[in-house]
C-alpha cells in the first residue's frame, strides 16, 4: 500500500514540476502592458492642480495602479517549514492509495453515475399507466358506503350548513364537470370564496359516490407549512373526521398520512417537489391541484413548469390550478389556454379608509422623525439621493395634500406632507388598535406587518401597555415558523367581551383565513429580499405592496360582517402601487432550484429554465451555476455530482448544506449545527432602541471575533441550562422563541445526517460528533468551506495614533460592517486578515457583510477554496486559490499543499458516495487529522509583514 502511495505522490510530483510556476510565457505577453503602467506611473499630475487636489490626483494613481497589478486579495507568505513538510508528505505516503478502491465505493459510484445518466423527458416517455385490479370494485363499494354513512352524521351535517353559504357551493356541479372535460383547469376565486377547503373535497365527493374512489388521490399544494396544515384540519372538520382517514397533510418533519385510496393530501409545494425526486411522474396520484399560484414564489413556477411537462405524458393526471382572480389570464395562457372558472366570491361591503382619513379619525399627532428612528449606519451621506427621495415623496403626495384643503384640518395635511408618516410607526399602529379598541363594535383586528422584527416589537409593545389588559385582550403573533399548538390558538374565538388581535406578516393576506376578522391594519409594506446581480448583493429593503395585495388585505376584513380596512398610506400612495409583484424567479439566485432540477434528472437547466412562465436572464443562471460549480455540488459540464445530491436532499442554502456535511465529517459538530440554523432561519440576537452598545457588548461575551459562532456559544450556554433559559435569553437580549426554533432545526439536521450514515448518532452534542468542537481554528475552518468564495480581507493599519480600516472583497472596496457585528468598532481587534461572511448586503445606499467570522487561516481557505493555481510573478513563488486570494509559498510547500487537496478531496468525494464516519485509527482518519493541523498551524508569516509596503504608501500619501 504505501509503496503504490509512494509511486501516486512521485507521479503527481513530476507533474506539478512539468506546470508549477512556469507563466514566463505570459510575462512575455504582458510586456508592453508593463511598459504603459510604467510609463503612468512616473507621469505627473496635470497643471492647474493646487494643494490638497494634487494629493488627491496622486492618491487616486496610485489606488488604480495597485489594482491593475494585483486582482487578488493579499496574503502572507504560507511556506512551511521542511519539518512541517516531511510529516505532512508522510501522511499523503499512506493516505493516496486505498482511499477510493474500495468495491463499495465502486459499486456506490457505478449506481450513483447511472443516476446521472437518467434524463427526466425520458422517464416520462417510458410512463405507463398501472393496470386496474381486480379489488377495485369492492374497494369503490366500501368507500362509498362509508361516505354514505359518514353523511347521514350530526357533525356532517352542522358542518355541511357552512359549506352551503361559500360562494364555491353555487358553482359546484360547473367545477366537477369542467375538471371532468379538461385535462387542466384554472379556478379563480378571491380570498374566502371557498376554493381552497371545497374544490378537492367536491372531486373526492363525486368519486367516491360514482364509484371510482380507489382511483383518486389528490394532492394538494400550499406555499406555507402552517396553511397546509390549517386547511388539512379544516377539511377534515368538515368532513366529521380526525385526521388521517380521508385526509391528511404532510410537511417537513411532520405529516399524517390519509388513506391510501380515496383520499386528499394536502403539503407544502416542496413536498411535492421531493416526491417528483423518485416519482418523476407521480404515478400514486390522480389529481393534482397547486394553490396560490399568483403569489408566484420561485419554488409554485418550478413546479407548475414541471407539472406542464408531466402533463403531456400522463393524460390520466387531472391538474387543477388555483389563483386569486387579478391576472389568471396570464396563467391560463401558460397552460395552453386552459379553461378559466371564476368563483364569484362574497364579502360584507369594507369600507376603505386611507391615511389621511385614518390621521383625520384618530387625531395622532406624534410621529418620530425618520432620522431618529432610524440607525446611525443606515443614514446615508449622499444628500443626492436623499433629495431625491424627498422629491420624489413630495411629488407624489404634494399635490395630492394641497388638493385636501377644505375637506381636512390643517393638522392633517401637515401630518400627511411629513415623509415619517410613510415609515412604519409603532406607536401609530398601537395608537390605532386602541382607537378601534375602544370606539369600534366587537372584531377581532388583523395588522399585517412586513415581518418577523416587525411583529415582535408591535406585540412587545401592547403586552406592556396598560390600554390591552389580558382579561379584555388576547393577542396572537402570526407567522410560518409557529409551532402547531400556537397556528391552532389563533383560529379560536375569544371568550365574549374579548376582543382578539393578530399581529401577522404576510402569510395572512393570502394563504390563511381568520373567520372572525372585522378589521384590518395595512401596513402597506412588505420585506421581500432580492438579489441585485450587477453589484452581487442582496437588497433589503421594505417595499410598498402591489394593488393586487391592497384587494388581497382588504378581503379580509368582510368575511362575518361588514368590516373595515385601515391602510397606512395616502390614495395618492395608491395610485402608484404597481398591479403585480415581480416573480420572485427574476430576483433571487436559483442555487437551490437548480440542484432540485438536476435531482429531477433534468439535463439542460437554461432550457428547462426558459420554459417557465417568466424566464430568468441567462447570466442569472450561469452564475448560479457557476456558484454549484465552485461548491463542488456541479461538475464542470454542469452535471450534479454525490455532493450536490446530499445538498438538495438537506433542503437548505447550498452553502450551508455544505458547512453541515464537513461538520459531519470533520467532528464539530454542535457548533456547527447552531450556525447553520441561525444562516438558515435568523439570528437570535436582537437589539432594542437605545440599548444598541449594551445588545452589542452582549454578542461579544460569546463572540470569539466571529458572529456565527456567538451563535454558536449562546446557544451551547442556553442548552446547557436545566432551569432559567427565558431568563439567560432576557439578560443577554436574545429571542427565547428563536432559540426553541434554532433547536428544532438542530435536531432535524442531526437525523438527516444520521439517517445518510455521515453519522453514528443523531445527537448533535454527542461526544462523538463532536471531538474537535472546541478548537476554534477548526471551526472557523469549517465555516469558510460552507460560505466560500465568500471572502473578504481586512486592513487595519496604526500611524500616527490612529487606526486606519479597509475591507474589501475581490468585487468591491471600501465595505462596511453592520455595528451589530462583533467584529465593527472593537478598538482592541486590530489584526488585519481575512473575514469569511455570509452576504453582501446593500441598505439604502451602502454595501455592508453580514454574519462575519475574522482571523480565518489562510491554510483553512487553501484546503477548502477552489481552482488553486501555482506561478510565479517578479522572481516571486505564488499559490492562487479561486481568483480571490493568492499566497507567496515555497515550490515545496505548494507542491505538499495540492497534493494534499487531492488527497482530501478523494476523500470527501468517497465519504458523499458512500456516507460513513471517519475512524481515527485508519488511514482516512490520519489523513483527516493531518488536514486539522495543517488549519490549525500558525505561519510565522503575518498580515502585517504583507503590509508593510502599504503603510508606508499611506505615510507618503499624507505628506502629499
Amino acid at each position: 500500500m504505501n509503496r503504490r502511495g509512494h509511486s501516486s505522490y512521485n507521479k503527481h510530483r513530476e507533474r506539478l514540476k512539468g506546470k508549477l510556476f512556469n507563466r514566463n510565457q505570459e510575462r512575455d505577453d504582458n510586456e508592453s502592458s508593463d511598459q504603459a503602467e510604467s510609463t503612468h506611473r512616473f507621469q505627473r499630475h496635470p497643471p492647474g492642480l493646487k494643494g490638497r487636489e494634487i494629493g488627491l490626483w496622486y492618491a487616486r494613481r496610485n489606488k488604480n495602479l495597485e489594482n491593475r497589478e494585483s486582482n487578488f486579495l493579499p496574503g502572507p507568505n504560507v511556506s512551511l517549514p521542511h519539518q512541517k513538510l516531511l510529516e505532512l508528505q508522510e501522511v499523503i505516503k499512506e493516505s493516496t492509495s486505498n482511499v477510493t478502491q474500495s468495491s463499495a465505493y465502486q459499486s456506490f459510484l457505478n449506481e450513483f453515475e447511472r443516476h446521472r445518466q437518467m434524463d427526466f423527458l425520458q422517464l416520462l416517455s417510458n410512463f405507463k399507466p398501472s393496470e386496474n385490479d381486480s379489488e377495485c370494485d369492492r374497494t369503490n363499494e366500501m368507500l362509498r358506503d362509508e361516505f354514505l354513512t359518514t353523511l347521514s352524521t350530526e357533525a356532517y351535517s352542522v358542518m355541511l350548513q357552512q359549506r352551503l353559504k361559500l360562494p364555491a357551493n353555487n358553482q359546484k356541479r360547473e367545477i366537477i364537470e369542467t375538471i371532468e372535460r379538461n385535462q387542466i383547469v384554472l379556478i379563480a376565486g378571491n380570498t374566502g370564496c371557498g376554493k381552497t377547503t371545497q374544490v378537492a373535497q367536491y372531486i373526492l365527493d363525486d368519486a367516491l359516490m360514482n364509484l371510482k374512489g380507489s382511483r383518486t388521490k389528490i394532492l394538494c399544494t400550499q406555499p406555507r407549512r402552517i396553511a397546509a396544515v390549517s386547511i388539512a384540519e379544516r377539511v377534515a372538520a368538515e368532513r366529521a373526521e380526525r385526521l388521517g382517514i380521508s385526509t391528511g397533510y404532510q410537511i417537513r418533519l411532520e405529516k399524517v398520512s390519509p388513506r391510501e385510496r380515496g383520499s386528499i393530501l394536502f403539503c407544502t409545494t416542496g413536498i411535492l417537489m421531493s416526491f417528483l425526486e423518485s416519482d418523476p411522474t407521480i404515478s400514486k396520484y390522480s389529481h393534482i391541484i397547486i394553490d396560490e399560484i399568483h403569489e408566484r414564489n420561485v419554488i409554485t413556477d418550478i413546479c407548475m413548469a414541471v407539472i406542464k411537462k408531466i402533463a403531456e405524458h400522463r393524460k390520466d393526471l387531472k391538474i387543477i390550478l388555483m389563483s386569486a382572480t387579478l391576472n389568471a389570464e396570464k396563467f391560463s395562457q401558460y397552460f395552453n389556454d386552459c379553461p378559466i372558472v371564476h368563483i364569484e366570491g362574497f364579502t360584507f361591503p369594507v369600507e376603505e379608509l386611507y391615511l389621511e382619513d385614518v390621521l383625520e379619525e384618530t387625531e395622532f399627532d406624534n410621529f418620530k422623525p425618520m432620522t431618529k428612528n432610524e440607525p446611525v449606519w443606515v443614514r446615508t451621506k449622499n444628500k443626492k439621493n436623499r433629495n431625491e427621495a424627498e422629491e420624489k415623496f413630495n411629488l407624489i403626495v404634494g399635490n395630492y395634500a394641497s388638493s385636501l384643503r377644505g375637506k381636512y384640518s390643517s393638522k392633517t395635511i401637515e401630518n400627511l406632507l411629513n415623509s415619517n408618516t410613510e415609515a412604519i410607526d409603532i406607536n401609530f399602529i398601537e395608537h390605532l388598535i386602541r382607537h378601534i379598541s375602544y370606539s369600534k363594535a366587537s372584531g377581532a383586528i388583523l395588522v399585517i406587518l412586513p415581518g418577523y422584527t416587525t411583529i415582535s416589537k408591535l406585540y412587545e409593545s401592547l403586552q406592556k401597555s396598560p390600554n390591552f389588559p389580558s382579561s379584555n385582550f388576547i393577542i396572537y403573533p402570526l407567522h410560518s415558523m409557529l409551532t402547531g399548538s400556537d397556528q391552532k390558538n389563533i383560529f379560536k374565538r375569544p371568550p365574549e367581551g374579548v376582543r382578539k388581535i393578530i399581529l401577522s406578516t404576510p402569510l395572512a393576506e393570502t394563504s390563511i383565513t381568520i373567520d372572525d376578522v372585522v378589521y384590518v391594519i395595512n401596513a402597506g409594506k412588505m420585506r421581500k429580499p432580492y438579489f441585485d446581480f450587477e453589484t452581487n448583493a442582496t437588497v433589503l429593503e421594505d417595499q410598498w405592496i402591489t394593488k393586487a395585495n391592497e384587494t388581497q388585505r382588504k378581503g379580509r376584513a368582510g368575511r362575518v360582517q361588514e368590516g373595515i380596512c385601515y391602510h397606512l398610506y395616502s390614495r395618492a400612495r395608491s395610485n402608484t402601487l404597481e398591479e403585480f409583484e415581480e416573480p420572485e424567479v427574476l430576483r433571487i439566485r436559483l442555487e437551490e432550484m437548480i440542484l432540485t432540477l438536476k435531482v429531477l434528472c433534468i439535463k439542460d437547466v437554461k432550457s428547462f429554465m426558459s420554459t417557465l412562465i417568466d424566464v430568468p436572464k441567462d447570466s442569472v443562471i450561469e452564475s448560479s451555476i457557476e456558484m454549484l460549480e465552485r461548491l463542488g455540488a456541479l461538475n464542470e459540464n454542469e452535471e450534479l455530482t454525490s455532493l450536490g445530491l446530499h445538498l438538495a436532499k438537506l433542503a437548505v442554502p447550498p452553502q450551508t448544506g455544505k458547512m453541515l456535511l464537513l461538520a459531519s465529517i470533520l467532528r464539530c459538530f454542535d457548533p456547527i449545527t447552531s450556525v447553520a440554523a441561525a444562516l438558515s432561519f435568523k439570528s437570535p440576537f436582537y437589539s432594542v432602541m437605545g440599548k444598541e452598545e449594551l445588545c452589542n457588548n452582549s454578542k461579544k461575551k460569546f463572540s470569539n471575533v466571529s458572529d456565527h459562532l456567538a451563535v454558536a456559544n449562546a446557544m451551547k450556554k442556553w442548552k446547557e441550562l436545566k432551569t432559567g433559559q427565558q431568563k439567560f435569553c432576557f439578560d443577554n437580549f436574545l429571542s427565547h422563541t428563536t432559540m426553541t426554533m434554532l433547536d428544532r432545526m438542530k435536531s432535524e439536521f442531526g437525523q438527516k445526517l444520521c439517517d445518510s450514515k455521515f453519522l453514528h448518532v443523531s445527537k448533535c452534542d454527542s461526544v462523538v460528533n463532536n471531538v474537535n468542537s472546541r478548537k476554534l481554528n477548526i471551526l472557523k475552518a469549517v465555516i469558510c468551506g460552507g460560505l466560500y468564495p465568500n471572502i473578504a480581507y481586512r486592513s487595519v493599519k496604526v500611524s500616527k495614533n490612529r487606526k486606519r480600516e479597509s475591507i474589501k472583497t475581490i468585487n468591491k472596496n471600501s465595505l462596511k460592517l453592520l455595528p451589530s457585528s462583533v467584529n465593527c468598532d472593537d478598538s482592541s481587534f486590530y489584526d488585519s486578515g481575512y473575514l469569511i461572511y455570509h452576504q453582501l448586503n446593500k441598505f439604502t445606499f451602502n454595501y455592508f457583510l453580514s454574519e462575519t467570522t475574522a482571523n480565518v487561516s489562510p491554510y483553512a481557505i487553501l484546503m477548502f477554496g477552489d481552482k488553486v493555481t501555482t506561478y510565479t510573478k517578479n522572481d516571486t513563488n505564488y499559490i492562487q486559490v479561486g481568483g480571490i486570494v493568492e499566497f507567496k509559498c515555497n515550490q515545496e510547500t505548494a507542491e505538499v499543499i495540492v497534493s494534499l487537496r487531492e488527497c482530501f478531496n478523494s476523500l470527501l468525494g468517497k465519504k458523499f458516495i458512500e456516507p460513513s464516519p471517519v475512524s481515527s485509527q485508519s488511514d482516512e482518519g490520519r489523513l483527516l487529522e493531518a488536514i486539522l493541523d495543517l488549519i490549525s498551524y500558525q505561519s510565522s508569516a503575518s498580515f502585517d509583514d504583507a503590509s508593510q509596503e502599504d503603510e508606508g504608501e499611506d505615510h507618503e500619501m499624507d505628506n502629499e
